[in-house]
């Protein structure tokens, strides 16, 4: 997007025109979420430099974004280093422990606890412990020399700068030892507060002035016209812990006056900084930028000339323009985040408040419905076009430290939508819109040229217009409809039905009434996430090995050797499952037999494959996989491993299976037992063992 069509009515329309879908990372399913960034993988193409700004310094899915953009960055483009807007002397603490250097933690958690400048949520949380971890897994395959590192940027570790070059000098240049103990001296009175520093200068203009740069300049003089490359790890990041000394002092000198002094001189700080680590990694290297969103963003598309601030953006873009600079901003419209009333004041969960009608991010979030708070609908991603172009991604904002309080019902029940038009009426209690209800298999509402059903050889998948059902029941019987009519078309004489518990077994109910066949359960688990449970990226059925989505796992960096804690747990919720749900009964021989597998939907599709393959291995004449609704890609994935794949619904835009549902409670054990009792396989069937 050029800068001539920034403005006015005509810029936010070109903003919206320009927007891509991105998918929530909340429901579960990352390779999903990775793969909507792909359009702004390719806008990045081969630029050297990618500045990712955030809109606060506590908001989770910022730092979510963030971190999966990177590890995309890193994986797929082979970007060199990682620098945030920390401390120097911490983030070497994190940069030890993801390259794994000598003496370093074992994990990252242990330097991230060092962390004690506040604001301390700003890097010590979870998310930023998630990618360190990845990241020291990710190094762990590759020689010392191409790991890649993790840097800080900025000026206020005074202190702890100080005290590290006094630490190299004693070891490396104990002739240099008493100069280093002058600048110690001259902040001693001031009890290492730089702001008791920063007051006492207006008195005593000349302050540490004179003591800091001739420490900085011995430094650089052992240095010499050396290439940065060359120089060991221990004299480099003690050179720059001399050069934020400088820095530091002249920005809380610069701070007590006023103006734009003390901003500027933070900024150009952390430019050269990061023009530092580009030369020391090689001319080749590609850095990865993380900070604030006034910091990242051209101070030139801002009114900030007029107060005559510059920032890291334009920094840059001015010094590499052409090398490619791509800045990517997050924003958001609503939400909580973690923030205090004052600097050095207590954290809390603080509720963003609402944009202006005038606001760009109002206008970056506008949709088809008017949003609502804790809206669960894609996010929109706005691009924009030609090198050194910015992007920005905007979403709900929530707590990085702490679990914020969404709202229930903020999603319209009917349409599934949150953008702008008259049709919808928001109300707190009835949560749906007046836009004619979809779902109704309508001729009018079928997609021109999109059959019902797709017919591919022998395999067939068939497939309905998007329907929205009222519950599982409701579903059940929409589906056993279809089969019903299948069964006779197939000749599918005395089926089985084997449901998905927990979930999958009041759909499976309704089937096996409709087709009068017995039902039984054939129980799977999900293998999540290690740190987030909840991201499902496996699945276990039976004592069969482990199924994984291989895309997710080497998206994220995991070896299956990984997750053994989380398969080994998951395997002992399955046997206690078997037991409660069976007792002592075994499972039907399915030998020779027509089987009908049901579960409610159909999201990454990983538990549906382990319980394929196990089912697959028992030697069933045909074998069906039922589902009321799906996500298009995963039904396609599976539909070579099963004779017929049954979807009555695959939505564009799919998210998550509750979606599709009116009512979609937690089925409960108590539930599954009674449906059993009802429907049970009888005893004429041929028994196998249980194990």
């Amino acid at each position: 997007m050029s800068r001539t069509a920034v403005g006015g009515a005509a810029g936010a329309a070109a903003v919206r025109d320009a927007a891509l879908p991105l998918v929530p990372l909340e429901e579960g399913d990352p390779v999903r979420s990775a793969r909507s960034l792909d359009p702004l993988l390719e806008r990045i193409g081969d630029a050297r430099f990618v500045l990712l700004g955030e809109a606060s310094h506590g908001t989770a899915e910022y730092y979510r974004w963030r971190a999966l953009l990177t590890l995309r960055l890193i994986a797929e483009e082979g970007f060199s280093f990682v620098a945030v807007e920390g401390d120097w002397p911490d983030c070497r603490s994190v940069h030890r422990a993801v390259t794994g250097a000598p003496g370093a933690p074992d994990d990252p958690r242990d330097a991230l606890d060092g962390f004690r400048r506040w604001p301390t949520w700003m890097w010590a949380n979870t998310e930023v412990l998630h990618f360190a971890r990845w990241l020291r897994r990710y190094n762990s395959g590759l020689p010392r020399e191409r790991r890649v590192g993790f840097h800080g940027l900025d000026v206020y570790s005074l202190r702890e700068s100080l005290h590290a070059v006094l630490e190299y000098l004693s070891v490396h240049a104990p002739e240099q030892v008493a100069h280093a103990r002058e600048a110690v001296e001259c902040f001693e009175p001031y009890a290492w507060d730089p702001q008791e520093y920063a007051r006492a200068s207006r008195l005593v203009p000349e302050g540490c002035e004179r003591e800091v740069p001739a420490l900085l300049v011995r430094l650089r003089r052992r240095a010499g016209a050396r290439d940065p490359r060359d120089e060991g790890e221990e004299e480099f990041a003690a050179r720059q812990n001399a050069e934020v000394l400088a820095g530091a002092e002249q920005y809380y000198r610069a701070m007590v006056r006023g103006g734009p002094a003390a901003w500027n001189i933070r900024d150009v700080h952390m430019a050269d900084t990061l023009d530092r680590l580009a030369a020391r990694h090689g001319p080749r290297a590609r850095a990865v930028v993380w900070a604030h969103n006034s910091h990242i963003g051209d101070a030139r598309a801002t009114d900030m000339p007029r107060a005559g601030l510059v920032n890291v953006g334009r920094l840059v873009r001015e010094r590499h323009a052409e090398e490619g600079v791509v800045l990517v901003g997050f924003g958001s419209y609503d939400g909580t985040v973690i923030a205090a009333d004052r600097w050095g004041g207590r954290a809390r969960v603080t509720r963003v408040p609402p944009p202006g009608r005038a606001a760009w991010r109002s206008c970056c979030t506008a949709r088809r419905c008017r949003a609502v708070p804790g809206s669960s609908s894609s996010t929109p991603a706005t691009r924009t076009a030609g090198r050194g172009g910015g992007s920005t991604a905007t979403g709900r904002s929530a707590s990085s430290t702490a679990r914020s309080t969404r709202p229930a019902g903020t999603t319209c029940r009917r349409c599934r939508r949150s953008g702008t038009t008259p049709s919808c009426t928001w109300t707190a209690r009835r949560r749906w819109c007046r836009s004619p209800r979809p779902g109704r298999a309508t001729p009018a509402r079928r997609r021109p040229g999109r059959p019902a059903c797709e017919p591919s050889g022998e395999r067939r998948l068939v497939v309905m217009v998007d329907i929205r059902f009222e519950d599982r029941r409701d579903a059940g019987l929409r589906l056993a409809a279809r089969l019903r009519e299948t069964a006779a078309e197939r000749e599918w004489f005395d089926p089985v039905v084997l449901a998905l518990p927990r979930g999958g077994v009041p759909v499976a109910a309704e089937v096996a009434r409709a087709l009068h066949a017995p039902l039984d359960v054939l129980v799977a688990r999900k293998i999540g996430l290690p740190g987030r449970p909840e991201v499902g990226i496996g699945a276990i059925a039976g004592e069969a090995p482990p199924v994984y989505d291989e895309r997710a796992l080497a998206m994220l960096g995991i070896t299956p050797d990984e997750l053994g804690a989380s398969v080994a747990r998951e395997r002992t919720e399955l046997h206690r499952r078997e037991d409660l749900y069976r007792g002592h009964a075994p499972r039907p021989d399915l030998r020779d037999r027509t089987v009908i597998l049901v579960d409610d939907g159909l999201a990454t599709g990983v538990t549906a494959r382990a319980a394929i393959r196990l089912v697959r291995g028992e030697g069933p004449a045909v074998l069906v996989l039922a589902v009321p609704v799906g996500d298009r890609r995963a039904a396609a994935e599976l539909r070579p491993e099963v004779d017929e794949l049954v979807c009555l619904s695959q939505p564009d835009d799919f998210r998550a299976v509750g979606l599709w549902f009116e009512d979609f409670p937690q089925t409960t054990d108590e539930e599954v037992l009674a449906l059993l009792r009802e429907l049970s396989v009888p005893e004429r069937l041929r028994p196998v063992r249980h194990r």
